[in-house]
């Protein structure tokens, strides 16, 4: 490996060139984040059902992992976001049905 500024071959354990003193550019790659925890976060805006059950197929993925794989802050946010919006449509339809009901006149209920 080479110095970017003065060309002087570096150790490859280097930080520092010791011709120039300027810093290496080192490149550390991550680990993989996994896929279907990607997946449970986009999913959970469509249908949070799917999220929700992706979330925690990809937390089980990512404990049994052993640490080659990250991503269980965003299965996570997908399970959590999943049970608000099931919850809220839950809620906005109960609501909904209990308004419908309230103005329907009562000569058209079943008695």
């Amino acid at each position: 490996m080479n110095c970017a500024s003065c060309g002087q071959e570096l150790d490859s354990r280097a930080i520092f060139c010791s011709k120039c003193g300027s810093a290496v550019d080192i490149y550390v790659a991550g680990l993989p984040t996994a896929g279907i925890a990607v997946a449970a976060l986009i999913s959970v805006f469509f249908v949070p059902v799917l999220g929700i059950v992706l979330g925690y197929v990809a937390r089980s993925e990512i404990k049994n992992s052993r640490g080659t794989k990250v991503g269980r802050g965003l299965a996570t946010a997908a399970i959590v976001l999943g049970w608000v919006f099931s919850i809220s449509y839950i809620l906005f339809f109960v609501i909904w049905i209990a308004l419908l009901l309230a103005s329907t006149p009562d000569s058209l209920l079943v008695d």
